[in-house]
Formats: structure tokens, C-alpha cells, sequence
């Protein structure tokens, strides 16, 4: 038979034990629930940080959005959204001000953009239209176009501001790499992991 000191003893490791194990049931818990709060977007690159929380959100769930982007982050970057196109991956890059979205469309063939767009069907300017070397076959992703649209960003390119004459010239040659190989795309997601939210 147990003394009452022993018995008290052995009450007080099963309590600890249990209570051990109850706070790393919270901790686990905690740590697979997604942090849902965003980015504080007054804060600097706010806006471009709570767009990469989204993106990799997004990403989780299976969208294809942003498989690939540029192998170097684009100059004034301001915001990444996915786009609502048919038939092909639409990605959005915010720059500039006025603002110029550049649309990156991936595709199995090539799309009819740019045609529309020299036709005037379509507002905007092509800037890229070709192949990506670092995509895998039958994936949808062989082809890609770029082009400006936004107030900065249609028509001709005479007397335009040089941001946008040395954006055309990055969209128009940069190499396109899986996101997981973009250091740049890595670096902002730990920052914008680890900054304010509200």
C-alpha cells in the first residue's frame, strides 16, 4: 500500500502530465490553424505583403495561380492578384503611378491577346508573347503572353515615363522560374509572415 506522501506525489505527476499534454494538444492545435489576420496595410509594401499571404492561401488549396513568375522581382512592385481569364492562368502584377497592371497569361497554346490587341479589340499593350523554357510539358503552362493595361500602361509607348519604358523592357526578356525557385517571392512571404496584422 502507497503512504499518503507517495500517493500525493503521484498525484501531482499525473496532474502535470496531463496538463503537459493538454497545452501541446493547444499548442498542435494552434500551430495548423492558419493565421487569417491581415497584413497592416498602411505599413510599407503593406498592400504587396498581404497579396503574398493570399497568393500562398490560394496556392494551399490547389489554385494554379502563380506557378511561375519572374526569376527577380519587377521593379515598383506594388500588388499581385490572380486573374479571371478563360482557358489560361492569368497573373497580375501591380506598378507605377498611375498604376500599370502587368498581365501575365500561361497557357497550353498561344493566346490571341496580342492580335486583339494591335486590332484595337482589346485595350492594352503586348509586351511578351512566347515560350517559357523552365516549363514542363503538358502542364499549361508552355506558353506565355505579358501585357500593360491600366492608365499608365495602354497605347504607344512615345514620350511615356521611364518606369514603364523599363518595365516593357523587364516583362519583355525576364526568365520565368517556378515560384518555389523565386528567392525574391521567398523573402517577401517571411516578411509578410511576420509583419503587424490586424
Amino acid at each position: 500500500m502507497l503512504s499518503r506522501g507517495t500517493r500525493t506525489v503521484l498525484a501531482v505527476l499525473v496532474a502535470f502530465a496531463a496538463g503537459t499534454q493538454l497545452a501541446a494538444c493547444q499548442s498542435s492545435t494552434e500551430a495548423q490553424q492558419p493565421d487569417t489576420r491581415a497584413v497592416d496595410t498602411s505599413l510599407p509594401d503593406g498592400k504587396l505583403l498581404e497579396s503574398v499571404l493570399a497568393i500562398e492561401a490560394a496556392r494551399a488549396t490547389g489554385a494554379r495561380d502563380y506557378s511561375y513568375v519572374p526569376k527577380t522581382q519587377p521593379a515598383g512592385l506594388t500588388e499581385m492578384t490572380p486573374g479571371l481569364q478563360t482557358g489560361v492562368v492569368a497573373d497580375s502584377y501591380t506598378f507605377g503611378d498611375p498604376s500599370v497592371w502587368a498581365v501575365v497569361e500561361f497557357s497550353a497554346e498561344p493566346t490571341d491577346t496580342c492580335a486583339g490587341i494591335r486590332r484595337g479589340d482589346d485595350p492594352g499593350r503586348c509586351v511578351r508573347q512566347g515560350t517559357i523554357a523552365a516549363a514542363r510539358p503538358g502542364t499549361a503552362f508552355e506558353n506565355v503572353t505579358v501585357y500593360f493595361t491600366g492608365s499608365g500602361g495602354a497605347g504607344p509607348g512615345a514620350g511615356e515615363p521611364s518606369p514603364v519604358a523599363a518595365a516593357e523592357r523587364f516583362w519583355s526578356s525576364v526568365e520565368f522560374v517556378p515560384i518555389e525557385q523565386a528567392a525574391w517571392f521567398s523573402e517577401l512571404l517571411s516578411r509578410a509572415r511576420s509583419a503587424p496584422k490586424i
